[in-house]
């Protein structure tokens, strides 16, 4: 017998696949159109099946998913399940306006100033399946995300692409991405609450870390590859600056 909420409107679906799950109908799960037969509309927009569990807040799934967006440090850039900076793109929004199997095919090819995490099959799906549960979660902010203009004309020489940019690279509220760097750590949101590696157990980043780091990087972290670097006051502060994640008429981050 077929789920209750499986039946007659769900024939397109049942031509190639047998009735599973909650019995909240296919589309409860799996999005797409059941009303016809026809694949390519069928499958338009279809959540595929290794992301189904994603309605579920238990799914282990999107639990590790959870935890993942966490240890990446994602926030730092994206706005997910309310929270966040407005670095990159508002991923509560995307979700209207992207399929899963896009945001997976992100995940693997990043787009540029975005890292690399070298992300497995598994791991990626189980990112999917979270973010496609976090949107459930919330409203997304009637708020577009933070466009960055500048010309040639304006742009003055940026310290950090002079001091950093040649390892670094970074996602700027007020300069957009800089440096090219991808032998080192990317610095987005360095200084915003969600950056996942503190200079210290229980610190953050800020002025006067980021300053005590580069004086000297070992005394912070004894296998730092980094060597020092001196800055005067004022390219200090400049450099602060630039790196900023918001401005200060932004709300805060929660």
């Amino acid at each position: 017998m077929l789920p209750a909420k499986v039946g007659a409107d769900y024939n397109g679906c049942l031509t190639c696949h047998q009735p599973h799950g909650l019995g909240e109908g296919c589309t409860w799960c799996h999005a797409g159109n059941p009303a016809t037969d026809r694949k390519e509309i069928g499958h338009d927009r279809l959540i595929a099946g290794r992301f189904a569990g994603f309605r579920d807040a238990a799914d282990a799934r999107v639990a590790r998913g959870r935890q993942r967006v966490k240890d990446l440090g994602c926030r730092r850039c994206h706005r997910i399940e309310g929270k966040g900076t407005r670095l990159a793109t508002d991923l509560d929004q995307l979700a209207e306006r992207v399929t899963a199997t896009m945001r997976e095919e992100a995940l693997q090819t990043p787009a540029l100033f975005m890292p690399d995490f070298h992300l497995g099959e598994e791991q990626r799906a189980e990112i999917v399946s979270y973010l496609l549960h976090a949107r459930l979660q919330v409203e997304p902010l009637p708020v577009p995300p933070q466009v960055v203009h500048f010309t040639g004309a304006q742009r003055r020489e940026l310290v950090f692409e002079k001091q950093c940019g040649r390892c670094h690279m970074l996602l700027s509220i007020h300069w957009g991405g800089i440096g090219q760097g991808r032998s080192a750590p990317n610095l987005s949101g360095l200084f915003s609450p969600f950056y996942p590696v503190p200079p210290k157990e229980g610190e953050n980043w800020n002025a006067t870390t980021l300053e005590r780091w580069l004086k000297n990087p070992r005394s912070e972290r004894k296998l730092a590859l980094m060597p020092p670097i001196a800055l005067k006051k004022e390219e200090l502060s400049t450099l602060v600056e630039e790196m900023a994640w918001q401005t200060g008429g932004d709300s805060p981050v929660q």
